[in-house]
């Protein structure tokens, strides 16, 4: 991987899920993770006032978010949505859903608000693994890395 790791967001509020990914993520060397756990602390790593301002509380702004739809707040269907229909940059960031859920519906709906990708969480730790190095391997190779001025 580069020299300048990507900041990967992972928006999780069960905290054995985010040890299985945090875990998995440091095995293969992973760039940098940010967690957050409800969608008012997950809005704190993007900008608030505007497209020019790279101001996020403090954070590097994430340029991929991985996103559970079981989220306290207004869930993750709301954070997708409110996302996609911001100011350039923030709509350009890829958002994977990494959800237990797998109805259609429910997958027709985050594809609708324009997520990058629906992933089903696994079960057992070697899958997981294994879709923690696919993310890497494919969606951190084709991040564009865009201007925030």
């Amino acid at each position: 991987m580069p020299e300048n790791l990507p900041t990967v967001l992972v928006v999780e509020d069960n905290p054995a899920d985010r040890r299985l990914f945090e875990e998995a993520a440091t095995e293969i060397e992973f760039p940098t993770l940010d967690f957050a756990t409800t969608t008012m602390e997950a809005i704190t790593f993007f900008p608030t006032r505007g497209p020019s301002d790279d101001e996020c509380d403090g954070h590097d702004m994430p340029e991929l978010l991985l996103l559970d739809l079981d989220i306290p707040g207004e869930g993750g269907m709301a954070l997708l949505e409110e996302l996609k229909t911001s100011s350039v940059p923030l709509r350009r960031v890829p958002i994977l859903i990494l959800s237990s859920e797998d109805d259609q519906a429910t997958i027709d709906r985050a594809y609708d608000l324009g997520a990058n990708a629906y992933l089903t969480k696994p079960t057992d730790y070697e899958t997981y693994l294994e879709l923690v190095k696919e993310i890497r391997d494919f969606w951190l190779a084709r991040i564009e890395r865009p201007s925030y001025n």
